[in-house]
């Protein structure tokens, strides 16, 4: 999984508490500085193209969800830290955060 730039990461932050949602709610949930419209539904689109989020229509409005939890991202993103980090050993991580926690550098 990629990393995402504030739009998108706003944007999913906002699927995650809140779904499935309209693009007129997500727009009005961002916090200001707010994006044009038109880049907010640009957005949408590129992360539904990259299978991020998915929509559904309902009458003349579009209702979008993510297509995986928050749990899953953030796994995603630790299995990752790990594997370029620290060889895919999970136990030499846990090694690493304890000592540093205990204060040793």
């Amino acid at each position: 999984m990629r990393r995402f730039n504030r739009i998108e990461s706003d944007i999913l932050h906002i699927l995650w508490e809140t779904n499935p949602i309209s693009s007129i709610e997500i727009f009005n949930l961002l916090q200001e500085p707010k994006p044009a419209y038109s880049t907010l539904a640009l957005a949408l689109r590129l992360l539904e193209n990259k299978g991020i989020i998915e929509h559904k229509k309902t009458g003349q409005k579009y209702y979008y969800s993510p297509v995986f939890t928050r749990d899953s991202y953030i796994l995603n993103k630790i299995e990752d830290f790990v594997d370029a980090y620290f060889l895919s050993d999970k136990l030499l991580m846990i090694s690493f955060l304890e000592e540093r926690m205990k204060g040793g550098r």
